[in-house]
This record gives C-alpha cells, structure tokens and sequence, in this order.
C-alpha cells in the first residue's frame, strides 16, 4: 500500500511539472536586467505575487498550512508586499495596500529582530516551536528598504529594523558551517542547507550594506557561496540542498535566475558559468524531472555526477 501511494505520489508529480500551469507558488520570478532596475523593487520581477489568489484577512495574504491551519506566514506576505512594490513602480494604486502589509510586518516583528512563523502547537513544521529563518529574515530586509525608498518608512525606523533582523540573521540561529563555509540556512534546521533560500538571505544583506554603508559580511558570504556552489551542482542540473534532494523545474529555473542577479552584483564570472551550465539543463528537464520522480519514489539521498565535486 505504501509503494503504490509513492508511485501515485510520483505521477501526480510528474504530471504538474509537465503540465505547463503555474500556480502562484510556482510563479517564474525573472531576473531584472540591470539597466531596468530600480530602486524601489527587488531584483528578481515579482509582480505576479502582488496577485494574491487566496484568502486575504484586513489586506494581508492568509496562508493555510498543510492546508488545514489557517495563519500568517512570513515568507508569503513579503512577498506579496515585494510584488505591490513591482505593481506601484508600474504606476498602479497599490500604495495604500501596500502600507497595510509594511505596517502587518513591523508590527510582527520580535524584539529579537525575528519573523517567526505562527505553526500550531503538535503541528510538524520546519519552523515549529520558534524556530527562525534567513530566507525570512532577507526577504524582510529587502522589503523594508524599498518601502523606505518609496517614502512608506522612514529612515530611523527602517534601520531600527534591518538591524536588529540582520544581527538575527547573522547569528547562530541563522548560520551554519557547510563543509568550512558560512551559510546562512533558510531554516534553522541543522544540515539543510537550501541554495534558493540562503541566496534569497544574502540579498537581504546586500541591501543591508547598500543601506547602512556597513561593508564586510556580504562580501565574506558570497565567498564562501561561490566556493559551495559545486556542492550544489549534477551535471547540468542542480541540487535543491544539501541532502543531495534534485530540483525540480521550477527551482532549477529560479537557481538560473539567482546566477543572473548574482553575476550582475558581483561580476563574478562563477554565477554566470552555472547559469549556462543549469540554463542547458532545462532543454533536458524531462530527464531530471524523472530522475527527481525516481530519487522521491525510493528515497535515494543523491547521485553523484559532479565534475567540479572530485576535482
């Protein structure tokens, strides 16, 4: 009985990666090119999240978890907010909705500078009991900026803010050591370490230097980023974390876009050498999606097939 749920599990996979439908948590957030960015939106083109397609309680986005419990999750509504700031720089009459989300967000923030997820009690969840996360904590961080660029926040209290999120951030409920390196952990779950969601965190603290003129940790994480990407390289497609777990279309193709934005704050030649090695591998995304199908089905942890990795 428990093989023949895998395998329906597996197909019904199969069948939404290649269905072709975006649902709105699976929305392509496109890399903005450089000459189109402003400073009042993020770098990756969020608008299609200022498009909430589910509840929404007092202007902000009502996430049900497991689909069962109904709450405020961080990382929904920040990027909700990021998608209005995409919709007001296009001239639409977001401004008073957006107010209500920059406003929802400083009022949920913890003395310690977290933005905890509100996980029921006996519920299991990566963020249950407290826990924080650093994807949270830069998307919050970018998000705040831009309201303070859009004249919604003021100086002093935007930096009131970000500095206490991003000394969260930094620390060892956000921080882990993968293989010798810094990472800042989406969750703060020992060993996870999600690529998409400590990027997402290192912009938060790119935002954070470009703000304050406080230079030194971006700069040391980055490094310490380029030097694990072969950790997160098969092939021509990419590991979701480090557990080996394969990506599916939708993260290999955010993984490209990463490698875009990257590139064009860094001008590091590495982030555009796995943009066109992880680019190529979405012409043979068939494959992988199987190979991923495959791997779920019978809890193979990850294969190895990483030049970079034995060199």
């Amino acid at each position: 009985m428990l093989l023949y749920k895998k395998i329906r599990y597996g197909f019904s996979m199969l069948k939404a990666e290649f269905s072709g439908k975006a649902d709105y948590w699976h929305l392509r957030e496109k890399a903005v090119k450089k000459e189109a960015l402003s400073p009042g939106i993020y770098y990756l083109d969020m608008k299609g999240k200022g498009f909430y397609e589910g509840e929404i309680e007092n202007g902000i986005p009502v996430f049900y978890l497991n689909g069962v419990h109904r709450t405020f999750f961080p990382i929904t509504v920040l990027n909700y907010g990021l998608g209005l700031l995409n919709r007001l720089h296009d001239g639409e009459a977001v401004r008073s909705d957006l107010q209500k989300v920059l406003d929802f967000v400083l009022s949920r923030q913890d003395k310690d500078g977290a933005w905890r997820f509100d996980v029921p009690h006996g519920v299991a969840h990566e963020m249950a009991e407290g826990k924080v996360s650093g994807m949270t904590q830069g998307l919050a961080i970018s998000f705040l900026v831009r309201c303070h660029r859009t004249g919604l926040l003021s100086e002093e209290n935007c930096l009131k803010a970000i500095r206490s999120a991003r000394n969260l951030m930094l620390s060892p409920c956000c921080t882990g050591n993968l293989i010798g390196e810094p990472f800042i952990e989406e969750f703060s779950v020992p060993g996870k370490s999600i690529l998409n969601g400590s990027m997402f965190a290192l912009l938060g603290l790119f935002d954070y230097e470009e703000f304050t003129g406080e230079h030194g940790e971006f700069s040391r994480f980055e490094s310490a980023l380029r030097n694990l990407l072969p950790r997160f390289n098969f092939g021509i497609w990419s590991y979701y974390d480090r557990y080996g777990s394969l990506c599916s279309r939708f993260y290999q193709q955010l993984h490209v876009d990463l490698m875009v934005v990257f590139y064009q704050l860094t001008g590091n030649p590495v982030y555009r050498k796995y943009e066109k090695r992880w680019q190529k591998g979405l012409k043979y995304a068939f494959f992988f999606v199987l190979l991923k199908a495959v791997q779920k089905l019978f809890q193979i942890r990850t294969w190895t097939m990483n030049a970079d990795r034995k060199n």
